[in-house]
């Protein structure tokens, strides 16, 4: 429903996303129509994992032809962990914040972060728009950051980092990164599109190489590129 080539979905997608924000669609329910923001949301969420691929076709579908943004609410609601009276499952959203916070201290001013998103749009032309001010975040929380150094682990026992290919949401050059930087570092790496590797639905090569770590002691080889 995107298209047949990927020039053509990429400009599909765009325009889709554009139109929400002028007209949200109806769905299901009549007091929540279905927004840019939660347009979005649903794709990114479902995009974590390759099983959910099918659903975010339809949903999409059924957005795009038919008019309906009920299913890709329904994404959005399930990636906010929002029940359907409007109270929220956990805090998550609220806790990933607080984390990153803690984690990172920000970098740049608001001149650069602008022309940052400029930069971004058209390198990204779906995502670009919605991206680029995560300092600006950080900037406006009242919190001390961690001091940013190189993570070692003199003298720990082999530490097994593993790493997707294609990980939507974590690039696979931090895993690389991580266990390069890491004294024993142990790199198993997966190919592949899911967020994280060791998972419901992992492949053998994965499993066996984690619960071997940890039941058996058994360090897998530095370099292990699992299908």
């Amino acid at each position: 429903p995107m298209g047949r080539t990927k020039d053509e979905g990429i400009s599909n997608v765009r325009a889709f996303l554009e139109s929400l924000d002028k007209a949200p669609l109806p769905t299901s329910d009549p007091d929540r129509p279905l927004t840019e923001s939660l347009a979005i949301t649903a794709m990114i969420g479902a995009m974590y994992n390759t099983q959910w691929w099918p659903q975010l076709s339809d949903a999409y579908a059924d957005a795009v032809r038919r008019g309906d943004g009920s299913a890709l609410l329904e994404i959005a609601d399930l990636m906010n962990s929002r029940n359907p009276d409007g109270t929220y499952a956990d805090n998550s959203t609220d806790a990933i914040n607080a984390i990153n916070n803690l984690d990172y201290s920000p970098e740049g001013n608001i001149e650069q972060w602008t022309a940052q998103v400029e930069t971004l749009k058209s390198e990204l032309p779906i995502l670009g728009k919605y991206v680029g001010y995560p300092s600006a975040g950080l900037e406006a929380w009242p919190t001390k950051h961690a001091r940013r150094s190189r993570i070692t682990a003199q003298g720990a026992a082999p530490i097994v980092v593993i790493g997707t290919t294609h990980d939507p949401a974590t690039p696979y050059s931090m895993a690389q990164g991580l266990s390069g930087q890491l004294a024993s570092g142990v790199l198993v790496s997966v190919e592949g599109w899911n967020h994280t590797a060791y998972r419901r639905g992992a492949s053998q090569c994965v499993t066996r190489a984690v619960e071997d770590y940890f039941v058996k002691g058994t360090v897998p080889a530095d370099g292990l590129m699992c299908e």
